[in-house]
């Protein structure tokens, strides 16, 4: 009886200790954001790490989109190795404007592997403490009397020169026959957004103010041109308003992240590079260059179709 209670003692206990190094070999995968609560368009970081044992595939997080939420900057895999295995790390920057409470799934690494899930509040502004200490009241500062002059009557003779002086110029410039005046030039939509263009790129504003003159321009070249309510619309409603424009997917690919951009710039405080901005101005160009050469074709085909109706002959 008493080899009996050691053989079923000893066999318990190695099993435990199976289950203990098997649990200190398996992969652990953790996630954590550094702010649980932003204004809208605040950033905010989101770290992945995982801890990959030696006897496991190097392998990590492959993330496009969270929903909710946006990319502001993929920082890059950190990898460091341990004696126990593989530490790999990575930073992402990201922000929202859409507001509520909202939550980061869980980021599954493979069958079984999978971080906690997040919650992050989105707000418009910091909730009203009414325990913060108010601004102090200053007292009313008495003006100094304005101090009058001795003697104003060289005032008098000042207002008197210049009225004269107004009456004579006034005079001799009425007798002047106007110059005729040159016929006002008007500008098509097409001609006004390329002057435009090329102004921005000869400016040395800052990138803020670059890209918000950028996405009005083209929404206010959309606006005249087709005849679509842009001006007062964001990316996403602006975007689905061109479907059916004749603008190729490419052109419609690269339009989308330049106005995508420009959000960045004016609500996150994005700071883009020179190579982002050059992207961002040559995608629009391109953008309205295709647009027009699409409305022109269009108007074309209504004229020969307008003029066979005239005629009577069925337009080709």
């Amino acid at each position: 009886m008493k080899r009996l209670f050691i053989h079923i003692f000893l066999t318990g206990f190695l099993l435990a200790g199976a289950v203990v190094v098997r649990a200190q070999q398996a992969t652990r995968v953790k996630a954590s954001v550094d702010k649980s609560k932003i204004m809208i368009g605040e950033p905010f970081t989101l770290t992945l790490e995982a801890q990959i044992p030696v006897n496991e595939p190097i392998r990590f997080f492959s993330i496009d989109t969270i929903p909710h939420f946006e990319f502001l900057q993929k920082g890059k895999t950190d990898t460091t190795d341990k004696g126990g295995g593989t530490v790999l790390r990575q930073e992402l920057q990201l922000t929202s404007f859409d507001s509520g409470a909202w939550v980061i799934p869980a980021m599954v690494l493979s069958a079984g592997i999978a971080t906690d899930s997040l919650p992050v509040d989105v707000t418009f502004s910091d909730p009203f403490n009414p325990e913060a200490p108010y601004n102090p009241i200053h007292d009313i500062l008495d003006a100094e009397p304005v101090k009058e002059s001795a003697d104003p009557t060289w005032l008098w003779y000042l207002g008197g020169s210049v009225l004269l002086l107004i009456i004579l110029l006034w005079y001799f410039l009425s007798r002047r026959k106007p110059a005729p005046a040159k016929p006002a030039v008007v500008l098509t939509p097409y001609e006004k957004a390329i002057e435009a263009l090329q102004r921005l790129k000869q400016s040395s504003t800052d990138s803020r103010n670059y890209h918000i003159t950028l996405g009005e321009l083209f929404r206010s070249y959309v606006s005249e041109r087709r005849q679509l309510p842009t001006l007062q619309q964001t990316t996403d409603e602006v975007m689905r308003q061109l479907k059916g424009t004749g603008l190729a997917e490419e052109a419609a690919r690269r339009l989308s992240q330049a106005l995508l951009l420009g959000d960045f710039v004016k609500f996150a405080r994005y700071q883009p590079t020179a190579e982002e901005n050059q992207f961002s101005i040559e995608a629009v160009g391109n953008a309205i260059d295709e647009l027009e050469n699409e409305t022109r074709r269009e108007e074309a085909i209504r004229a020969q179709q307008e003029l066979a109706q005239k005629s009577g002959k069925p337009s080709r």
